[in-house]
C-alpha cells in the first residue's frame, strides 16, 4: 500500500530477523530491498533468502553482483548515505540500548520520508518517544490486529 506500486520503490529494513518480510515483499513486487542487522542474523537472512530467491538475488556487503535484497551489516550504518521509500522496523527497536534505537532514529530520519514501526510497548523505550518532542509532518497510529500489545506507527517526516 504504502509503495502505491512504484516499480522503482526502495525499503530498508532494520532487524529483519530471518528475512520473510523481504521475501514476501519481493513477492508483492518490490525490487530494491536493503536489510541492516548483525552479522550472525545477516547470514541466517542470506542463507533463507538465498535459498527462496535464488542466490544471485541476495547480494552481501562488498559483493559485486546487483541482488534484489541487500544485506549490509549493522556497522556500515554510520557510513550509509542511501536514501530509501520506506525504513521498516518490526519487533527489534524498542528491544535496543536508547543510543542504538536513537542512531537508527536519527539514521532514518535523513534517509526517508516514511517510517513504519510494529513494535510492542511493553519495553521503558518506545517509538512514539522519538517523534513526540519533534518535529514530524505527521504519525498514524493504531493497534496492530495480529499481536496483542503491538502498534503501527506510520511517521512522515517531511
Amino acid at each position: 500500500q504504502l509503495s502505491s506500486g512504484k516499480s522503482n520503490y526502495r525499503v530498508l529494513e532494520i532487524g529483519a530477523g530471518l528475512g520473510r518480510t523481504a521475501y514476501f515483499a519481493t513477492q508483492f513486487g518490490i525490487q530494491d530491498y536493503s536489510i541492516i542487522d548483525i552479522p550472525l542474523t545477516g547470514a541466517a537472512q542470506s542463507y533463507f533468502l538465498g535459498r527462496v530467491l535464488g542466490e544471485e538475488n541476495v547480494q552481501l556487503h562488498g559483493e559485486k553482483n546487483q541482488g534484489i535484497v541487500q544485506i549490509i551489516p549493522a556497522s556500515e550504518l554510520e557510513s550509509m548515505t542511501e536514501t530509501y521509500d520506506l525504513i521498516v522496523n518490526v519487533d527489534s527497536l524498542t528491544e535496543l540500548p536508547k543510543d542504538i534505537m536513537n542512531a537508527y532514529w536519527m539514521f532514518s530520519k535523513k534517509s526517508t520520508k516514511t517510517f513504519l514501526s510494529i513494535n510492542h510497548e511493553f519495553n521503558e523505550n518506545v517509538i512514539k518517544d522519538l517523534y513526540m518532542d519533534s518535529s514530524i509532518h505527521s504519525v498514524t497510529r493504531y493497534p496492530y490486529w495480529l499481536r496483542r500489545g503491538y502498534v503501527e506507527e506510520t511517521v512522515n517526516f517531511s
